[in-house]
């Protein structure tokens, strides 16, 4: 069953649009000449449009696809320790990033792209909105970042409109000086 964004994310959306906190993506701009490291739902209804897209973004740059993915439902969310998409007791963020540190020393690779994106079936049974989604992705970044020296992190969404589907680049700079204003 596909999910439906909800009118609350919907406006959400909107707003981040506004603020420039969800930008247009521009491939060039992240560095993928060694491949990418890409972490993302593993959404049914979404996947395939994400991977697709990162794949023709990937190959404009640098002329080939080189993309280890780990999908996990939730995506980047499950890497915050404190996200609630994580069973209580279990170490799934801590196997996780052991993981991404496994590949980048087995691939050579040090860009990472987190996803995040809605409707989210885990987001919704865990009763998250979209901010709150974006928040938990952006504290994956910030653990990811501090127990890998030299990696590059991006964060994206990807956003199922139901007539359409788009992925925006997340602005760290943006977010955090919204989050700060208004928490």
């Amino acid at each position: 069953m596909q999910l439906i964004l909800s009118e609350e994310d919907r406006k959400a959306v909107i707003e981040l649009r506004r603020l420039n906190i969800l930008m247009d993506v521009k491939g060039h701009l992240l560095d993928q000449k060694k491949g990418i490291i890409l972490i993302s739902c593993a959404d049914g209804d979404q996947f395939y449009d994400i991977f697709s897209q990162k794949a023709m973004l990937q190959k404009e740059h640098c002329g080939t696809t080189r993309i280890h993915t780990f999908s996990w439902n939730g995506g980047a969310m499950r890497l915050a320790s404190d996200s609630p998409a994580n069973k209580s007791g279990r170490s799934i963020c801590r196997d996780f990033l052991d993981e991404i540190r496994d590949a980048r020393a087995m691939k050579s690779i040090d860009t990472i792209a987190l996803y995040s994106h809605a409707p989210c079936g885990k987001a919704r049974s865990c009763d998250l909105n979209f901010i709150r989604a974006l928040d938990l992705q952006m504290s994956a970044k910030t653990k990811i970042k501090a127990e890998n020296e030299g990696v590059h992190v991006a964060c994206f969404c990807h956003i199922d409109y139901g007539h359409k589907k788009r992925t925006y680049f997340i602005s760290r700079e943006h977010w955090f000086q919204w989050r700060h204003i208004f928490v």
